[in-house]
């Protein structure tokens, strides 16, 4: 069997890939989470998002999030799973802004407990305080080059505060509701490679804590 270059490097690069935390606190709700992109080849692929419900005192549930579609190359959500089942998937056909997010704009992808991200009255279900839930949306569409900083890096339409990405809180102990943007954190390179030489600078700092170490062993003679 065959197997391509495109093929290689895509498997390459979703073997080294891991996911990008993310949080965000509104002025009732707050969160944390990951959202990692995994291609399986250049028509298809999975975002999977996980979201704790981290509202300290307000109580309520998550019972939305909203992204976007990065630069139209998604033509088709072919599934959308869940461990919470209270979930489903939300969007226009053509997941093209269809999705009103205000004040934060339009969005093209999303899930939530209904038919719409901003619901109204107290939830059934959702993401209660303390607990986590993922969720795994299988794409298809020109999807070569995609990664995860791809869908960071997308924001919505429509609006003076565009985001990549907001979640959707209801049901508080007070009636409150809240829409809560994420910030995107960031990952720490992998290791090198057993055998790697260091890099100059490494040999400095080294070279820098083997003298520190021998004067304090010096002063702890006296």
């Amino acid at each position: 069997m065959k197997t391509s270059l495109a093929g290689l490097f895509l498997a390459a690069v979703s073997a080294f890939a891991a996911p990008v935390t993310m949080s965000g606190t509104g002025e009732y709700g707050s969160f944390t989470g990951t959202i990692e992109y995994i291609g399986s080849s250049n028509t298809t692929g999975s975002l999977v998002m996980s979201f704790t419900n981290t509202t300290p005192v307000f109580g309520g549930y998550i019972t939305g999030v909203v992204f976007n579609n990065p630069g139209g190359s998604i033509t088709d959500v072919t599934s959308f799973t869940s461990d919470d089942p209270d979930f489903q998937l939300i969007g226009d056909p053509n997941f093209e802004g269809g999705i009103n997010g205000a004040p934060y704009g339009d969005f093209d992808i999303g899930s939530s407990l209904g038919d719409g991200w901003l619901g109204a009255g107290s939830p059934v279900g959702g993401i209660a305080v303390g607990e986590t839930a993922t969720f795994t949306f299988t794409l298809a569409g020109g999807l070569a080059g995609i990664t995860t900083d791809s869908f960071i890096m997308e924001h919505s339409t429509g609006s003076r505060q565009p985001e990549a990405l907001v979640v959707r809180f209801r049901g508080m102990l007070q009636g409150q509701s809240d829409k809560v943007p994420a910030t995107f954190g960031t990952n720490p390179p992998p290791p090198p490679p057993p055998g790697e030489i260091p890099e100059p600078g490494t040999y400095a700092m080294m070279g820098l804590g083997l003298g520190l170490a021998a004067l304090a062993r010096k002063f702890n003679k006296k």
